[in-house]
């Protein structure tokens, strides 16, 4: 082999193995970034995008499957209801905004369908107003949050979101719903 192709070789490879090591340094350098940034979307997934199926996964500060509903203050049509008042009977607590698509579905289904399998168990949480600009039908349960206190007190991201309680004040599931149906799917985990 002439002298020329020779060193044009050992210049390729000097410089293969130069680009391999600057490789490595970014690597070692990116790969931190890429387990953080892995484990902000699995705590995304399990907090606002778990369906159904994942519920008991979620985790959201404050309100976790198995421990007791964090304390809160809403009111409904004959005055101050507290996580307290709820204690002796099962519930989901769905809820729901006008300004959000999927919530005015699911109002949607219940003013057509009504609360079925829900009857009883159902509380729609929602703002001032909100009902009515849902569409919601005077015989749902509804329990008024101002200013969002009670989100903030469960420290939700956003609506919709349902959460089943059972008798004793303790979270059973979360789901955020897309239809009635998911609604009673969370219920059935009330028994």
């Amino acid at each position: 082999m002439p002298v020329g192709w020779a060193l044009a070789v050992v210049v390729i490879a000097v410089a293969l193995l130069v680009l391999a090591v600057l490789m490595l340094g970014v690597l070692r350098q990116v790969a931190p970034l890429l387990e953080a940034v892995n484990a902000q979307l699995e705590a995304v997934s399990a907090q606002v995008g778990a369906s159904p199926g994942h519920r008991s996964r979620m985790r959201l500060p404050g309100l976790t499957v198995g421990n007791a509903l964090p304390p809160f203050t809403a009111r409904d049509a004959q005055g101050k209801v507290t996580n307290d008042n709820l204690r002796g009977r099962s519930v989901i607590l769905a809820f729901l905004s006008a300004g959000c698509r999927p919530c005015q579905l699911i109002a949607g289904q219940l003013a057509a369908e009504g609360t079925g399998d829900l009857t009883g168990r159902l509380l729609v949480v929602t703002a001032e107003g909100e009902p009515a600009a849902l569409g919601l039908p005077p015989d749902v349960p509804t329990l008024i949050e101002d200013n969002h206190e009670v989100s903030e007190a469960l420290t939700l991201l956003g609506t919709p979101f349902a959460i089943a309680v059972d008798a004793e004040g303790t979270v059973r599931g979360m789901t955020v719903p897309n239809t009635c149906a998911d609604l009673a799917q969370l219920a059935a985990l009330l028994g």
